[in-house]
C-alpha cells in the first residue's frame, strides 16, 4: 500500500505549483511550489492549483523551478532546486537587458561549492519566456514557455521531456499531456474535473500508458474542498483493483488512510496522532493479511553517558517494550536490533561482538514491562522499566549494571507524556522515591561509626516493585556486611509509595 500511495501523492504534489498570471503585463506573480507530501502525517496530501496556471511537473533531473518577475527594471525572485530535493538557491537583484537576465548561484555540496549559472528570458508582457542552466561542469539544460491570449501557460518544451496544458471556459485546467522525450510521444494525461465555480478540482484522472489509447491502467483521485486528498482509486481496465482513503482532523493532518479491495475489505490501514503543535506522536499500522496492529511510538530522549533510549513500541497487548538502545558508549556495536524474546536471557554472538549480547523482557498483569539488555559473561547490563500511569502517559526508568555483582552505576528517570513527544529527565524527588538527593539510599536509620563504609544495593523488579537496600561494611579487611534496614518503593498507578523496613543491630 506504502508505494502506491507514495506513487500517487508525490505525483499529485510534483505536478502542482501555486502561483497567478493576472493580467495581461503584470507578469508571473510569485508562488510556491507544492508540498512534497508524500506519505507523511505532518504534510497531508494537500492539492495547491491555482486558478490560472496548469501543475508544472519538474523534471527532477532539472536544476530549476520557476520564480517570479516583477518591477521595472526587472528584478527576479528565484527557487532552484537541485535533484532529489536538495535545495540550490540564493535571492538575488539585478537589471535586466534586451529582456535577458544572468544569475550565479552557489550551493555546497560535500562541502564544496556548486557554480551554477542560469539565463532567463521574457517577452514583451514580462511573462517567463525561457530558463537555460548551465553547470560548472557544462551540463545544460534549459525550457521553453509558451501561451495563449489570456496569458495561460499551454506548453512548456525542456530537454528532456515536454508538457502540453489544455483549460475550460473558466481558465481552469482540463487535461495536462506529459512526455518525458519530445513532444507528441505522450506517455501519461491528467484529467481535472471541477464542480460549480470551484477552482480546486474535485476529482483528478490519472493514466499512464506509452500510447495513450486504451488507458487501461488509471488512477482516480478525489478532493475536497480544502485541497486535501480524501481518495485514491486504481483501476485496470472496467474494474477497481483498490482504494486508498484518507481522512483528516481539523488542521488538516492526515489521522488514517486504509487500503480496500475490490471486495471491499480493509487489507492495510495507518492512523496517525499529534500534540498541539503537530507533531506525530504514534502511528498505529493494520496489516488486514495478518489482522494485526503495530504501533510506533515516536520520543526523543536526552543521551547519557551508558545509554541512548531511541524508542519505544507497544505490541497488540497494549504492552510498552523498548528497542534499539545502546548497550553503552564504548560498546558502539553493541545496538540490540533483532526481536524480543519473553522470558529467559539468551547470549548471542552478534556483528562486532566477541562474546555476545542478550535481551530479556517481561511483562506483568498491570502490562507494565521491564526489559533488560546485556553483555554474556560479564553481568554488565542495561534495564529499562516503564510504569504506566492512571492518568495517561507513564514513566521510565533506565539503570545500567556494571560488574558480575550487578551493581548499579547510572540510573534516570523518564517521564513520557500522554500527549507530548520528550521524555524529561526527573530525579528521584520528583518521583516521591527519596527524601534524600539522588542516589543517596542510607542516613534512613541511626549514623554509623566512621570505621564503617556505607553502600547500597539498588534493583528494580518487573512487577513494579523497587528495592533499595543500604549495607555498612567493616573497615579496615572489608570481611563482613550487615544490612542497616530495607527499602523499597511500590508503585500504586500514580506514584511511587516508600516502605521502610528496619533490620535489629
Amino acid at each position: 500500500m506504502k508505494k502506491l500511495i507514495v506513487f500517487a501523492l508525490i505525483m499529485l504534489s510534483t505536478t502542482a505549483f501555486t502561483g497567478d498570471f493576472g493580467k495581461p503585463g503584470d507578469g508571473f506573480k510569485p508562488g510556491k511550489p507544492a508540498s512534497k507530501a508524500g506519505f507523511a502525517p505532518a504534510s497531508p496530501a494537500r492539492w495547491t492549483l491555482a486558478p490560472h496556471i496548469a501543475p508544472l511537473a519538474v523534471n527532477p533531473n532539472m536544476l530549476f523551478e520557476m520564480g517570479s518577475v516583477s518591477g521595472n527594471p526587472l528584478p527576479q525572485w528565484s527557487r532552484f532546486e537541485k535533484a532529489h530535493g536538495k535545495d540550490v538557491f540564493e535571492i538575488q537583484t539585478y537589471a535586466i537587458k534586451d529582456n535577458v537576465a544572468n544569475t550565479t548561484l552557489y550551493n555546497s555540496v560535500n562541502g564544496l561549492m556548486l557554480h551554477v549559472e542560469s539565463v532567463s528570458t521574457y517577452d514583451e508582457a514580462g511573462r517567463l519566456k525561457g530558463v537555460a542552466v548551465t553547470t560548472s561542469e557544462g551540463e545544460r539544460d534549459s525550457c521553453e514557455l509558451s501561451y495563449e491570449r489570456e496569458d495561460r501557460l499551454i506548453k512548456r518544451e525542456c530537454t528532456t521531456d515536454c508538457t502540453l496544458y489544455h483549460y475550460d471556459k473558466k481558465g481552469r485546467v482540463t487535461r495536462v499531456y506529459e512526455s518525458m522525450s519530445n513532444c507528441g510521444d505522450w506517455h501519461s494525461t491528467v484529467g481535472y474535473t471541477y464542480t460549480g465555480e470551484n477552482t480546486v478540482p474535485a476529482t483528478v484522472n490519472y493514466c499512464a500508458d506509452d500510447k495513450l489509447q486504451d488507458c487501461y491502467e488509471r488512477n482516480h483521485v478525489a478532493i475536497d474542498s480544502r485541497g486535501l486528498v480524501t481518495s485514491l482509486e486504481r483501476i485496470e481496465g472496467e474494474e477497481s483493483v483498490s482504494v486508498e482513503t484518507f481522512s483528516y482532523d481539523d488542521r488538516g493532518l492526515l489521522i488514517r488512510a486504509q487500503e480496500v479491495d475490490s471486495d471491499g475489505e480493509v487489507i492495510a490501514e495507518e492512523r496517525f496522532s499529534y500534540d498541539a503543535a503537530g507533531e506525530k506522536l504514534l502511528s498505529k499500522d493494520y496489516d488486514g493479511r495478518s489482522t494485526s496492529y503495530t504501533t510506533t511510538f515516536f520520543y526523543n530522549c536526552p543521551d547519557t553517558q551508558n545509554y541512548t533510549a531511541e524508542r519505544f513500541f507497544e505490541d497488540v497487548e497494549s504492552r510498552y517494550i523498548a528497542t534499539e538502545d545502546e548497550i553503552s558508549a564504548d560498546q558502539k556495536a553493541a545496538i540490540i536490533t533483532s526481536g524480543f524474546r519473553r522470558g529467559s536471557e539468551v547470549c548471542e554472538n552478534l556483528e562486532g561482538s566477541s562474546d555476545g549480547y542478550f535481551e530479556s523482557w517481561y511483562v506483568d498483569e498491570n502490562k507494565d514491562s521491564f526489559l533488560k539488555l546485556g553483555r554474556c559473561g560479564t553481568g554488565s547490563s542495561v534495564e529499562i522499566h516503564l510504569y504506566k500511569h492512571k492518568y495517561g502517559g507513564s514513566i521510565a526508568a533506565v539503570v545500567s549494571k556494571m560488574g558480575n555483582h550487578g551493581q548499579s552505576q547510572e540510573f534516570r528517570f523518564f517521564r513520557i507524556p500522554q500527549q507530548g513527544r520528550l521524555m524529561l529527565e526527573l530525579t528521584l524527588e520528583d518521583l516521591n522515591l527519596l527524601d534524600q538527593k539522588e542516589n543517596e539510599f542510607l542516613s534512613l536509620s541511626q549514623q554509623l561509626p566512621e570505621e564503617q563504609n556505607e553502600s547500597a544495593n539498588f534493583h528494580m523488579n518487573h512487577d513494579g516493585v523497587i528495592s533499595a537496600i543500604p549495607w555498612t561494611w567493616m573497615q579496615p579487611r572489608w570481611e563482613h556486611r550487615e544490612m542497616i534496614n530495607e527499602i523499597w518503593f511500590e508503585w500504586n498507578g500514580e506514584k511511587f509509595i516508600k516502605h521502610i523496613k528496619k533490620t535489629s543491630r
